[in-house]
């Protein structure tokens, strides 16, 4: 996950994690790769003069470093200086081999920031024949080795601190030299770097359009991130006998400086958000994505801010038996985020700008929470503001939502609705609480030019999760709205219920002459991305 820290770094700078994970564990890690560049031999050497040396006297760091370089008759400032005092590990990698009469050219690239020598094996099947040490390098390296064995291996004993080695392996005949032998799981399995790994995984889903979905998953997920991470899941829709799914792909990059990590993916979605007899209504969602995760001044800091760049293709066609139209639509997202989380309160603000052929928006968010009991019930409040820049369309899908948005107005398609146009039934009432995140149903107050709301919830101090919550908006089309009830919370910010009690007169009029009765007016929110992001 990127959250590594020098094995130099003071105590007090450490995370809780990183404190034995990194001053004991890493630690030891690394010095016992000093210990096989060295020779057993030679370290020990080494460690027994600088015992006798510094005995019952304070040394230094500096001072280990002296005594080491002058025992073994090498530079080691790769180790004190570099591997010690920088964050991460070294990363190796094979980019060639060449066969030259009875030697094997290896060519090997050091894509980290370290300077450091690295083991190379050669194997025959699981014997090791022959274990030699480059010298420290970084960047890009040759080196010749005597034609023995059938494998290459970087690091073949796994003393390396390195947290990707799925490209240390490289047999010495055969095409696809460097490609592992593949093999398959059922689920996910703990990453092996001498095998290609293919996980499958049944997947089951349901929507009011689709009908039940059945269908197999490839991924290549387990509990540790990898740096190319994918999955692809089509299943056959029931309701609507044809093919319907998802896909994600996602490459993780830590180029330091600024950025902590940068991930460049795109994902795809198909599912129909109608169907009824001879007339379907389906829909492709394909969003290419830069994100950028910013790297914390201290990496003990609470605070964690990224920038998403997203741009997205929706594809919807529309069938009446043979006859079918189609309509694409294309959307450009740039936002900041970022976020504090503290044992007694956390804070998160978000800013953005969309931009589309006929329109383009800014919208702001605050959200702050405070826990005043044992119990982790709190007082939330939040702030949002947002403007249209520019706007030609006269289509209300678009507008800004006092009471946030449904599946017909998410024209992004970003969150996960059941049923996306909630016609009729329990989906209808389904919500996502963004815009003005009014509780309350109602068409009244959406603008075409600008919005602002502000949002509280206050937990009851005790065991069930449910309490009063109230909201106010204002915008270019009303002023002063409001309304207020109770909501209970099984989950919170994931799955929660609202009860309307009081609204604006305006909002009670909407219903009077839409006639809306109270048990449609009751709502929620059902957020199952945030289950799996």
């Amino acid at each position: 996950f990127n959250r590594d820290q020098p094995v130099e770094t003071p105590s007090a700078a450490f995370t809780k994690i990183n404190y034995g994970g990194i001053a004991y564990q890493k630690t030891g890690l690394a010095f016992t790769y000093l210990k096989n560049y060295l020779g057993e031999e030679m370290f020990d050497r080494c460690a027994m003069a600088y015992f006798e040396r510094w005995k019952f006297r304070h040394p230094y760091p500096e001072d280990m470093k002296v005594v080491f370089e002058e025992i073994s008759g090498k530079d080691l400032s790769w180790f004190f200086n570099d591997m010690l005092h920088r964050k991460g590990t070294p990363e190796f990698s094979i980019k060639s081999t060449k066969h030259r009469g009875d030697s094997i050219e290896l060519k090997l690239y050091n894509r980290s920031r370290h300077v450091a020598p690295v083991g190379v094996g050669l194997l025959s099947g699981d014997s090791l024949l022959l274990l030699t040490y480059t010298a420290p390098f970084k960047g890009r390296t040759t080196l010749v080795l005597p034609r023995m064995g059938d494998r290459l291996a970087i690091d073949p004993n796994e003393d390396l601190p390195e947290k990707y080695r799925g490209d240390n392996y490289a047999r010495l005949s055969g095409m696809l030299k460097r490609v592992e032998p593949l093999r398959v799981h059922l689920f996910s399995a703990i990453e092996n770097p001498k095998k290609t790994q293919l996980n499958l995984l049944p997947v089951m889903g349901w929507n009011n359009n689709d009908g039940y979905m059945l269908g197999l998953a490839l991924h290549n997920h387990n509990i540790f991130q990898r740096r190319f991470e994918y999955i692809a899941a089509p299943m056959y829709a029931f309701g609507r006998k044809d093919m319907a799914g998802f896909a994600k792909g996602v490459y993780h990059m830590y180029p330091g400086g600024w950025f902590e990590r940068v991930d460049a993916g795109i994902g795809a979605m198909h599912y129909s958000d109608y169907h009824v007899r001879d007339y379907t209504s389906v829909w492709t969602r394909v969003v290419p994505q830069l994100s950028f995760l910013l790297a914390p001044r201290r990496m003990n800091s609470p605070l964690i801010h990224r920038i998403d760049l997203k741009w997205y293709t929706i594809f919807q066609e529309n069938r009446i038996g043979s006859l079918s139209t189609q309509n694409d639509e294309h959307f450009a997202e740039a936002r900041y985020t970022a976020l504090i989380n503290k044992p007694l309160q956390s804070f998160s603000a978000s800013a953005g700008w969309i931009g589309h052929e006929d329109f383009s928006t800014l919208d702001a968010t605050l959200t702050q929470r405070f826990i005043y009991n044992r119990k982790k019930r709190g007082i939330t409040l939040r702030a949002f503001g947002g403007v249209f820049l520019t706007n030609q369309s006269y289509n209300p899908q678009y507008n800004w939502r006092m009471d946030g948005q449904t599946g017909f107005y998410d024209y992004t398609y970003s969150e996960i609705f059941p049923d996306r146009s909630g016609r009729h039934g329990l989906w209808q009432q389904q919500f996502n609480d963004n815009h003005g995140a009014f509780k309350t149903p109602t068409a009244v107050g959406q603008s075409s030019e600008w919005l602002m709301a502000l949002n509280a919830k206050v937990e009851a101090p005790v065991s069930l999760n449910f309490g009063l919550y109230g909201d106010v908006g204002f915008s270019s089309t009303a002023s002063g709205l409001y309304n207020a009830g109770l909501f209970i919370a099984p989950i919170r910010d994931i799955f929660e219920v609202y009860f309307p009690l009081i609204r604006h007169q305006d909002i009670q009029n909407y219903y009077d002459v839409n006639g809306m009765n109270y048990d449609v007016q009751i709502r929620f929110i059902l957020h199952l991305n945030k289950l799996n992001p």
